[in-house]
């Protein structure tokens, strides 16, 4: 396991608090969403990963000794259960907050381009006879980072 203890049971014990922690950061991270305010959500993004890695791994320890489950109190394992069940629906919930969150995103980026494409175009062409083509347009890039 990744978490320090002397016990399983302390271990275990970690584990749900680690769980708890991720489950509230990623409620907070849905709530900086749903609040229009998704750079606020940068601010958590380390420690979530952070934290998720390690609930990964111990996941996987958990997964290849499930006899370490064997020797902990009920009380704790019924603990245990009750925060994985909450981790899987706040993972559901901000998988759903968060795709939401990027659709506008991107649909916002896409309209926002295609303005600024519309009034940096320019007639670049000629048409039959010589005479300048109204209907010719130039392709022009547009980028947009943070700093947009």
């Amino acid at each position: 396991m990744v978490l320090a203890g002397n016990t399983t049971t302390e271990r275990i014990e970690q584990l749900v608090l680690l769980t708890r922690r991720l489950c509230d950061l990623m409620e907070q991270e849905a709530e900086f969403f749903k609040a229009r305010r998704p750079q606020d959500a940068a601010e958590i993004t380390q420690e979530k990963g952070r934290l998720a890695n390690i609930y990964r791994l111990e996941c996987l320890d958990i997964e290849r000794n499930p006899s370490l489950l064997d020797d902990i109190p009920a009380d704790l394992r019924a603990t245990l259960t009750a925060e994985t069940k909450r981790f899987q629906n706040t993972l559901n919930s901000s998988e759903t907050t968060i795709e939401a969150a990027r659709t506008v995103t991107e649909g916002l980026v896409h309209a926002i381009a295609e303005e600024v494409a519309k009034t940096r175009t320019k007639h670049t062409g000629y048409g039959p006879n010589a005479q300048l083509d109204q209907n010719a347009r130039a392709n022009v890039g547009v980028t947009i980072d943070k700093s947009a």
